[in-house]
């Protein structure tokens, strides 16, 4: 499964690739935008459990993190952040593949 997080406009984030994936409109507070929670949509193994965060400065950027302290990354995760000539100017694109394991999106509050 692979999700893709892009910045579609000054406040609009675009998430693919997995259900609770969206358009969502944000609004920068000092450069944060917001952030969401990526986890496996089951009890299966690797479990994946992570953040990823908005950040919009005049161009968008994305970072992911993990949820708590001992919560590592499984090792076979894949996560790459670039930009390209099929995206806009003003945004890098992360793409988050998961491999086999299904994942689920949630837009997380407070979180900064």
């Amino acid at each position: 499964m692979i999700v893709t997080f892009q910045g579609a406009s000054d406040d609009l984030v675009e998430i693919d690739g997995a259900p609770g994936a969206d358009e969502f409109n944000v609004y920068d507070q000092h450069g944060y935008a917001g952030t969401w929670q990526i986890k496996s949509a089951g009890d299966l193994d690797p479990k994946i459990n992570l953040y990823v965060d908005a950040y919009y400065r005049g161009t968008w950027s994305f970072a992911a993190r993990m949820v708590e302290e001992g919560a590592a990354f499984p090792e076979d995760l894949m996560i790459l952040t670039t930009t390209n000539d099929t995206i806009d100017d003003y945004t890098t694109m992360m793409w988050i593949d998961t491999k086999d394991v299904d994942v689920k999106i949630e837009k997380v509050e407070g979180k900064e």
